[in-house]
């Protein structure tokens, strides 16, 4: 995802995240502009850790969420990622 934005060539580029493991952390970082993390703990083995509540959501639960968000903006079906399509 952010080489896909990378190569929009933005303004900067910032990578915010709850959690990251460390040296996940630094290899992202090189990535972009600046990365912001709560946590990097040294003992991370799965982000579901460090959450009370890290269930699986289904792809069309994704897509309704994204299409929910563009549109309560300008009540368009859009977003700064473009028109939001559902792919099969």
């Amino acid at each position: 995802a952010l080489k896909d934005v990378k190569a929009r060539n933005p303004k900067a580029l910032v990578l915010a995240t709850p959690v990251i493991a460390e040296d996940t952390y630094f290899q992202l970082l090189r990535e972009c502009d600046m990365l912001v993390a709560l946590e990097t703990p040294r003992d991370f083995v799965a982000v579901g850790q460090w959450f009370h509540d890290f269930h699986q959501v289904s792809d069309e639960e994704v897509v309704e969420l994204l299409r929910h968000a563009a549109m309560r903006g300008e009540g368009k079906n859009s977003g700064p990622w473009g028109t939001l399509s559902q792919t099969a």
